[in-house]
This record gives structure tokens, sequence and C-alpha cells, in this order.
């Protein structure tokens, strides 16, 4: 629900979503312009993790649908090595 008048934009050099299990929101993916594969997961490179969309990564559920949590979190970790690697931070 969205609540009029309650929109707040942040200044940020770095942002990560955690999306739980659920997968991908269909419209930030789509506002976002991400390629998203025929399960609606976001499309990402494995290993770097890098979608069409240069400067956003995706990882875990979001790319690879529902898993388990130490598939998730060891991927957020090669994704954040990706995003250091690249010099995002």
């Amino acid at each position: 629900m969205i609540v009029e008048g309650s929109e707040e934009t942040l200044e940020a050099d770095l942002v990560f979503l955690a999306m739980g299990f659920l997968g991908p929101k269909e419209t930030l993916a789509e506002k976002l312009g991400l390629d998203r594969d025929n399960r609606s997961n976001v499309k990402a490179e494995c290993g770097r993790f890098s979608t069409n969309v240069e400067g956003v990564f995706a990882a875990g559920d979001c790319r690879r649908g529902k898993s388990l949590a130490v598939w998730v979190i060891n991927e957020g970790r090669q994704t954040a090595a990706q995003v250091d690697k690249q010099g995002r931070i």
C-alpha cells in the first residue's frame, strides 16, 4: 500500500536489497529495466552476478529462485567481492 506523501529520495553510493524467498518483485525489475528469465528471476552472470544494467548486481533467490540459505549467503559474499573488485564501493 502506497501512502501518498510518504515517498522519500535518499542519496546513496551503494544499495543492497534483500528480496527474501518470494523472488524478485516485478515492479522493481521493470523499473530498473532488468532482463529476466523464463521463471521471472533476474538474469545475472553466474560468478560475476552482473545484470544487463550497469552497476546492478543480482544474487541469491532473485537470481536463482528459491534456494538454501547457505547458497544465498555464499552468493551474497561472492557478489560483494565482485562489487568491490569493480570499484563500486
